[in-house]
């Protein structure tokens, strides 16, 4: 469940020996006000810094900081396939 004051999602994966912070995005860059307009995806953690993002609205898109490690990579491209997955049954369950 988001947070009530922000509307923020956000928990860990615990996976791959890595403890992923997730994080709901739920504003836009540049918006005037921090009223959560919706979700649009998730930001994706690893010692405090934001490595990776996924847009869930529309066709989807991800984006991964270079440089990390292959391990790395590999699971955060799972971490990401699921996310994506997630967010349409998210999309597909506000429609009804």
């Amino acid at each position: 469940r988001p947070d009530f004051a922000t509307q923020r999602d956000s928990g860990v994966a615990d996976f791959g020996g890595q403890r992923w912070q997730v994080r709901s995005v739920n504003n836009l860059q540049g918006q005037k006000g921090s009223f959560p307009l919706a979700r649009f995806g998730y930001e994706f953690v690893l010692a405090d810094r934001v490595v990776a993002g996924v847009e869930t609205r529309g066709n989807g898109r991800i984006w991964i900081l270079p440089g990390l490690a292959r391990g790395e990579e590999d699971e955060l491209s799972a971490l990401l396939t699921a996310m994506l997955y997630y967010g349409t049954l998210l999309d597909l369950q506000d429609s009804i």
